[in-house]
């Protein structure tokens, strides 16, 4: 269970935290939000589309079927497949904004991660100040944050422009066809032939903004929901290796992501 809590000196000067050693907390993810900062890596391993919240359009990496498991998280918790969402990445820590419109570093004490001072782990303070790992982590989020303003103006010019349209995405569990249900207003995906009749100046503008490149993306990306089939067939696979007892994993099939890196780019 997700306890997220503000980093204080006052709570976490005599604590430390351990990195995570497995994807297992985003088993029940299956939308991952993206940012424009990652698109280009994103899209040469998941598939991805929008979501509608309230009055913005969010880009979501779509890793599995509404009400089942993330299909990118293997038996043992490895990541299967290709790229990581950033979002993941800096588990189990997140920035939230005040009522302020501060940003404050959070940590999520459920995530069976933070331990006390006497354990093995980064601290989070040294000498009453935040430690250099903690500062790499808010530096990676404060990064993230600023990308994701940055896709949320690429988003409006989206919707300016009218891109945008329903998207039923359909993934094959067995002998039955499902329809992934909307979340919220619906899976969206770009309208190829609208943007084939944007105007130059059009164009430009989203040029600029990063708009172009995260529609033009978006409609490649779509290939690989054909890799779903295959993820899915794995992880049943190994849900009858575990059944029979027999050493079979999901992971077997694919290549692993390696260690969690706080660097932007890997």
């Amino acid at each position: 269970m997700s306890t997220l809590t503000a980093v204080s000196r006052e709570r976490h000067r005599d604590r430390r935290w351990q990195h995570y050693r497995n994807y297992e907390f985003a088993r029940g993810f299956t939308l991952c939000s993206l940012v424009l900062a990652e698109i280009d890596e994103a899209t040469l391993s998941l598939p991805y589309g929008f979501i509608q919240r309230r009055d913005m359009l969010i880009p979501v990496a779509i890793l599995g079927p509404p009400k089942g498991e993330c299909l990118y998280v293997g038996g043992q918790g490895t990541w299967i497949g290709g790229y990581v969402p950033a979002i993941l990445r800096g588990y189990p820590f997140r920035l939230i904004k005040t009522t302020d419109d501060r940003l404050v570093l959070h940590v999520d004490e459920g995530s069976g991660l933070i331990v006390g001072a006497e354990d093995d782990g980064e601290p989070f303070f040294e000498g009453g100040e935040p430690s250099s790992a903690i500062q790499d982590v808010k530096t990676y989020l404060e990064n993230l944050e600023a990308s994701r303003r940055q896709t949320a103006e690429a988003c409006k010019l989206l919707q300016k422009f009218n891109l945008v349209q329903e998207w039923a995405v359909e993934s094959q569990h067995g002998s039955e066809q499902q329809t992934y249900p909307a979340p919220m207003k619906g899976l969206l995906r770009i309208d190829p032939a609208a943007l084939e009749r944007i105007d130059p100046q059009a164009f430009e503008e989203l040029n600029r903004a990063g708009a172009l490149r995260l529609s033009m993306y978006q409609t490649l990306s779509e290939r690989h929901l054909a890799a779903h089939k295959a993820l899915e067939k794995a992880h049943q696979k190994r849900q009858q290796a575990q059944d029979s007892r027999e050493d079979v994993r999901a992971e077997d099939y694919f290549d692993s992501d390696g260690p969690l890196s706080f660097a932007w780019e890997d």
